[in-house]
């Protein structure tokens, strides 16, 4: 954290409470897409079903900030990031009755997927609060700018896997054909993964923010990594055989008579 940060005019609890705010809306939106680069519905259901990881850890950043009788503004960014995994962790105990103790593997990684981008949600949340409250440092708002990017990027990186395997993925021995859809949901996803590694290596640059570099570099490399070795159709990338060349107008047939012609 920058030393300037006490400096900010903002409360620690105006702090905490906007980055409960925008983290909620990122990870809700970052959800949204994802499941759009699935091709699944964005029902008022699906909706819904996102909001409770939000709700708790909103919950504990107003425990923490009504109880606490004074938080730092330094402090407060940590306190709310800290408190996001939590919340991840005690949504998914409320919702599934604790079958994250019961050895659940199913359960254990979505758990884990979830809390990572729940945990990347409220960094952004709580870069954008910061960005409110320091609103002419314009490093700070490319800076954000560039993590909302990078947070674009990896959830079309997670997208690439199960659009693979919800194409591929048979319990039979028959090997799955990828409808036309499928191949152009993945041609979308690696779009939008390309562009948003692109904006956020330049806000990353205009920001001079070299850890966020390094961190697009990265993601695009994984990025490259999985779309190439799990492409949708899965022969994408394969060099398809060169047709078999059409037979001459003189070409004459051979039936076993005739000159030229001996043995058929």
């Amino acid at each position: 954290m920058d030393a300037d940060d006490t400096q900010a005019p903002w409360s620690a609890r105006r702090l905490l409470f906007t980055s409960a705010a925008a983290g909620s809306v990122a990870f809700v939106a970052g959800s949204l897409l994802y499941l759009s680069l699935l091709g699944s519905d964005s029902s008022a259901a699906t909706l819904w079903s996102l909001l409770p990881a939000p709700a708790i850890w909103t919950a504990l950043i107003a425990v923490v900030a009504l109880a606490a009788a004074r938080v730092r503004v330094d402090v407060a960014p940590a306190i709310a990031f800290a408190l996001a995994p939590i919340a991840s962790i005690l949504t998914s105990v409320w919702e599934d009755g604790g079958a994250l103790f019961m050895g659940d593997l199913v359960t254990t990684a979505i758990l884990m997927g979830r809390t990572v981008g729940f945990t990347a949600s409220a960094a952004v949340g709580i870069a954008v609060a910061r960005g409110f409250a320091r609103h002419l440092d314009h490093r700070v708002w490319f800076g954000t700018l560039s993590l909302v990017a990078i947070l674009v990027a990896m959830v079309a990186l997670f997208a690439l896997p199960l659009q693979f395997l919800l194409v591929y993925f048979s319990l039979g021995g028959t090997t799955p054909q990828a409808p036309p859809e499928a191949g152009t949901r993945y041609v979308v996803t690696v779009t939008v993964g390309a562009a948003a590694v692109l904006v956020a290596i330049a806000c990353a640059a205009v920001a001079r923010r070299p850890a966020l570099i390094w961190w697009a570099a990265v993601t695009v490399l994984l990025g490259l990594c999985v779309a190439a070795a799990l492409p949708v159709p899965r022969d994408r990338f394969e060099q398809q055989p060169a047709p078999e060349p059409r037979p001459s107008w003189t070409y004459v047939p051979c039936y076993g008579e005739g000159r030229g012609c001996e043995g058929g």
